[in-house]
């Protein structure tokens, strides 16, 4: 294309490619023989010749059978026009390019730069029969289209009203001509190139929201008129060039290309993996631009961001266009921790809390929906990590009370989530929750009459969320009775069946386990009676039955203890079995309990005076008639002398 600015009333004759047939009239000839450029003056006699003989030209050349010859001649002559000053022989040429142009292909290349000059002619009537010379040749062959569509798109930088109108209507009749091709160079302009140099994407920057302008308002309805669902081949050239522009698009023109554009398309008409994939592009551009806030030491306002977060909102909350998976982790992630809480105004924590329990309510019916799939497993993670943080979100919006019906909704979201836990897991509201919970419930209580269904939810959460008491700890099994056999009934059967006689090294260790088991309880002071001191006093204070007082009717026996052996008598009664050595001393010293013995023993050291002899008990006197003879559960007895004092 020749970018040279040619002065009015001067032609100026360049040679032809071409020099394999020179031309018998004037214009021709002059042409071949300008081997250096000379500018003559075209007057209006001179005009008017040129016509005529061009116009014999095209005539004979539109005969039937009318030789390749002529008309190639008649092709070149138009070309020739085009290099002239006069704006009738330029007009005339635009106006008559389109006659033989597909019969020579070696001659396209020079016929489209020749109407491609006519477009930058200084003259505004020439340019506009230029742009409406492109359309002709576009509809004599579809191959040109996208090009000559790039050429007009160009072209809409025009400050010319009546030019600007005209270099529209051609570009509407490019989409027409071919909607996937031309659709697709005005998409291309919409994005940015990342090799451009600071001039050229402030120019391509003007360019592309002039674009926008034009695809979302003059060229719209001609554009949708050839989409035919989401498998047409327009609609997925237009769909995937604006997804590829979001990135590029400032706030402005972003909004316009989601929901004028996009959301005009059935592809985003219910949830699809194109709204996904337009949620992704979103949260790209949103990640990249708080991260330019975040670097800040004072505290951030996330006013910058808010037209990308209300378009995040508006896809997967307003629409459901997309999955809200992505999202809610986003939040999590970026947003809502304690120390990225902390880094916000006021005003920003809040806004993200509210715009945070949206995206809950809607992850939570997706959630109930695919209860058994991926989907629902990783919803479920997402939001218990949400209910984690609930303590200090919660706070937030206790301290930043308002009559804000958005904020009372984010209460409910908020406490919603918590009691779905509670249900699916028997999860238990963290202690540090407690406090914001009891202010919740006193604002519900004095909430007014236009924020009654809220607090009647906020309260109903509340009391749902108290109800829950932590699990208690399973109690023992306990058997009544004195301190002498333990009796317990069994369902039928001999209960010798039921567990047979343990050796009595096996006792001191289960005896033991069962007193760990025991939970520790505060010891009591057992004081004896006079009558129980008198014996005290006269068996010596040895006197060791090891129990404590404050469990004798609690304390569970041992298994052994409580079931009869092989060796047990026939009336039922089941064969005592002695309390192992050391069992007493190792009960009192690991639960710090007082026995019967400690307690003589501590006021024979006192009050009476020892013994001189060691004198046998009560109970070595018990023991000594229980042990079964070696070792078996017969029922004679193996008798001991006395030991002499």
């Amino acid at each position: 294309m020749h970018r040279g600015s040619i002065p009015q009333g001067f032609l100026l004759y360049i040679p032809c490619p071409s020099q394999q047939s020179k031309r018998r009239n004037n214009f021709v000839d002059l042409a071949f023989q300008a081997l250096n450029p000379i500018t003559t003056v075209m007057n209006k006699e001179d005009e008017d010749r040129q016509i005529r003989e061009t116009r014999s030209l095209l005539q004979k050349a539109g005969q039937r059978n009318a030789p390749l010859d002529i008309k190639r001649d008649a092709l070149r002559r138009l070309i020739g026009l085009t290099r002239t000053s006069s704006r009738e022989l330029k007009v005339f040429a635009a106006q008559n390019f389109s006659h033989y142009f597909k019969d020579f292909p070696d001659l396209e290349e020079e016929v489209i730069d020749s109407v491609y000059d006519i477009c930058e002619d200084p003259d505004s009537s020439v340019r506009i029969e230029g742009y409406k010379s492109i359309v002709a040749l576009s509809s004599e062959l579809r191959k040109w289209t996208k090009r000559n569509t790039d050429v007009l798109v160009q072209l809409l930088q025009s400050e010319e009203p009546t030019e600007l109108k005209q270099i529209q209507e051609s570009l509407i009749a490019h989409i027409g001509l071919d909607p996937p091709a031309a659709i697709g160079v005005l998409c291309d302009h919409c994005s940015l190139y990342s090799d451009l140099t600071a001039e050229e994407k402030d120019v391509r920057e003007r360019l592309r929201k002039l674009v926008v302008f034009f695809i979302a308002n003059t060229a719209r309805k001609d554009i949708f008129m050839h989409f035919r669902g989401s498998t047409s081949e327009a609609e997925q050239v237009f769909r995937d060039g604006l997804l590829k522009a979001i990135p590029d698009a400032d706030n402005q023109d972003m909004e316009v290309i989601v929901k004028d554009l996009l959301f005009s398309l059935a592809s985003f008409k219910t949830r699809s993996e194109y709204g996904d994939q337009l949620l992704r592009h979103l949260l790209d551009k949103t990640q990249t631009k708080y991260a330019e806030l975040k670097s800040s030491t004072a505290p951030v306002s996330l006013t910058p961001i808010q037209p990308y977060l209300s378009l995040l909102e508006y896809v997967a909350v307003a629409r459901r266009a997309a999955y809200p998976g992505p999202l809610l982790r986003f939040y999590h992630l970026t947003l809502i921790g304690k120390m990225a809480m902390q880094k916000l105004d006021h005003s920003s924590q809040v806004d993200i809390i509210r715009r945070l329990s949206d995206v809950l309510v809607v992850s939570e019916e997706v959630r109930q929906k695919q209860t058994d799939s991926v989907t629902s497993q990783e919803l479920t993670t997402l939001r218990n990590l949400i209910v984690d943080a609930c303590p200090h979100l919660l706070e937030r919006l206790v301290k930043s009370h308002t009559d804000d019906r958005r904020h009372w909704k984010a209460t409910v979201a908020l406490l919603n989530a918590c009691r779905q836990r509670q249900k699916d897991q028997k999860w238990l509201p963290p202690t540090n929750l407690t406090p914001t919970i009891n202010e919740l419930n006193t604002l519900a209580e004095r909430a007014p009459s236009a924020l009654e269904d809220l607090a009647k939810q906020v309260l109903m959460l509340i009391k749902e969320l108290r109800t829950v008491k932590a699990p208690q700890a399973p109690t023992p099994l306990v058997s009544s009775g004195s301190f002498g056999a333990q009796k317990r009934k069994f369902d039928g059967g001999n209960v010798g069946s039921i567990a047979p006689v343990l050796p009595a090294s096996n006792l001191s260790s289960r005896m033991s386990d069962n007193w760990r088991r025991k939970e520790p309880q505060t010891p009591v002071d057992f004081e004896p009676s006079p009558r129980g001191r008198k014996l005290i006093n006269r068996l010596g204070g040895d006197i060791s039955l090891g129990v404590r007082v404050s469990t004798i009717e609690t304390t569970p026996k041992p298994l052994v203890r409580r079931l009869s052996g092989p060796g047990s008598a026939s009336n039922g009664t089941p064969v005592r079995f002695p309390d192992p050595p050391g069992t007493a001393d190792d009960a009192v010293s690991a639960g710090s309990m007082l026995s019967i013995k400690g307690a003589a023993s501590k006021l024979a050291a006192k009050e009476v005076p020892a013994a001189p002899q060691q004198v046998p008990t009560l109970m070595d006197r018990m023991r000594m008639d229980e042990l079964p003879r070696d070792g078996q559960g017969g029922s004679k007895r193996k008798r001991r002398s006395k030991p002499v004092g």
